[in-house]
């Protein structure tokens, strides 16, 4: 079960069943292995409860820098901060972006949410809080290390235990591929760097747009205006729309404007806003190519001709195609292809 493995590191994927190998694991040794995936952590059994401990533990690394972890437990909460066993080494600090797949109670030193299934957190190791089930608990949480989170260090002390409801914007595209971080998909990436990479620069891009929309119409200066609220909830849904129709071929201004019901000045006016630094066409170009970016480095689309992802991401003309990205990435989406799986002589990191 790659126990040893994940001890020394998380080198491999790691499962851990509260009924494995024919011999029940106890809720002590279940907490023993715990703060080695999520440190600082443990699972506290629910009092009065006539129900044997019953828990499911999946962790599945994405780079060097961050783990996919899959909790299930009952009956039980998880609880954050709490002291770790003398005889365990606790790793690194890391930050926890959570997102629950089960309703549950969230409590802190300040606040006190309920939470739905999808919706999101992200909370710091050392921060003290408790996530209580009202009856199951079930999590998927992303693990990363504190030391690796570079220029975002800011962003994520701003969103810090923060609650983000999961019916629109940014945060509801972040929970559905979540949700789909499940034991089958995390299997067949766990052995592929490349596609390691690609889930983990999904996510921090996903939770960074998700910050970014959280802080704005959290602004105390927002509070009274109401109209600015509005333009920027519009130029959300845009940026939202523009994530799940990137590959859609002459895309253009025009299009966008009339599927919003705008106009194209007020289509780029909302840009200038609220994005300091990327026009309407920077940002949807930006967006085909870090799509492009990863589906050449994706192993389950080796099928696919270059071409054939360039018409995915919205070029129709493969040369055009070649010559935007090569702009863009500094080498040729082959060049970025074969590297990505082991055919170039250079590397490049995942």
């Amino acid at each position: 079960m790659f126990l040893k493995d994940v001890v020394n590191g998380l080198c491999g994927p790691f499962k851990l069943n509260s009924a494995m190998a024919g011999a029940e694991v106890t809720l002590s040794y279940f907490n023993s292995v715990l703060p080695q995936l999520l440190p600082n952590t443990r699972l506290q059994q629910a009092t009065q409860t006539p129900y044997p401990f019953n828990a499911n533990l999946a962790a599945f690394p994405l780079t060097s820098r961050a783990s996919v972890v899959l909790l299930q437990a009952e009956p039980a909460y998880l609880q954050l901060a709490a002291p770790a066993p003398t005889d365990v080494a606790v790793a690194t600090e890391k930050w926890f972006l959570v997102r629950a797949g089960e309703t549950a109670y969230f409590t802190d030193n300040e606040n006190k949410w309920t939470l739905r299934p999808g919706d999101l957190l992200l909370i710091h190791s050392r921060s003290p809080a408790t996530l209580c089930p009202r009856t199951r608990l079930g999590c998927t949480i992303i693990a990363l290390q504190e030391h690796s989170v570079g220029h975002w260090k800011m962003l994520l002390q701003q969103a810090r235990t923060r609650y983000f409801c999961a019916d629109s914007g940014w945060a509801r595209v972040l929970s559905v591929y979540m949700r789909e971080l499940n034991e089958r998909f995390m299997d067949r990436i766990a052995a592929v760097p490349s596609d390691q990479g690609v889930c983990l620069e999904t996510v921090l891009s996903l939770a960074v747009m998700m910050f970014g929309q959280a802080r704005q119409l959290g602004a105390g200066e927002w509070a009274s205006d109401k109209r600015r609220q509005a333009r920027y909830k519009l130029y959300t849904d845009i940026t939202v729309w523009l994530y799940l129709n990137f590959g859609e071929a002459g895309l253009t201004g025009q299009k966008v404007a009339r599927e919003f019901r705008i106009s194209v000045r007020t289509l780029h006016k909302l840009f200038r806003e609220f994005n300091d630094s990327a026009s309407f066409a920077t940002f949807l170009n930006d967006i085909r190519m870090q799509n492009a970016r990863n589906m050449l480095r994706d192993s389950s689309l080796v099928h696919m001709t270059v071409g054939d992802i360039g018409w995915q991401c919205g070029f129709s003309d493969p040369a055009h195609f070649g010559k935007v990205f090569k702009k863009c990435h500094s080498i040729t989406p082959r060049q970025m292809r074969d590297i990505a799986h082991g055919n170039g002589q250079s590397r490049v990191s995942c």
